[in-house]
């Protein structure tokens, strides 16, 4: 009897201690299975949340591009616009010059005559 309950004992430890290998091994499967799904969904998160800071930061970045693309553009047209400016400044002021120039030299044309023409008028006068 006492081996009987001896060998009862025994095969309940050895059930019990399978039972609880079982359920031990059940656990580990479990929460690795758990791990692996938080993992993926971390993952998946982090890849979208990667792939939403790329569109931002281009879209961003397409926005800035514009912007300073106009501001050239609008410098570029102001420059445009001071160089007619000065050009024309230029063509002016040098044609001003030369018709300055123009009558000065006429003047100059027209009192030479005139000396010329007084000296011979009086020349005659006197001959005469």
């Amino acid at each position: 009897h006492e081996e009987q309950m001896s060998r009862l004992r025994i095969e309940l430890e050895e059930s019990s201690l399978q039972a609880r290998e079982k359920k031990a091994a059940e656990l580990i499967e479990s929460h690795a299975n758990d791990l692996q799904t938080l993992r993926s969904e971390l993952e998946s998160s982090s890849v979208a949340q990667l792939e939403r800071m790329r569109s931002e930061a281009a879209e961003q970045h397409a926005i800035d591009l514009e912007r300073v693309t106009c501001e050239l553009k609008e410098a570029h047209a102001a420059e445009v616009e001071k160089i007619k400016a000065d050009v024309t400044l230029m063509a002016n002021s040098s044609q001003a010059e030369q018709l300055e120039q123009l009558a000065a030299s006429h003047r100059e044309e027209i009192n030479s005559l005139r000396s010329t023409l007084t000296s011979e008028y009086e020349a005659k006068i006197s001959d005469l």
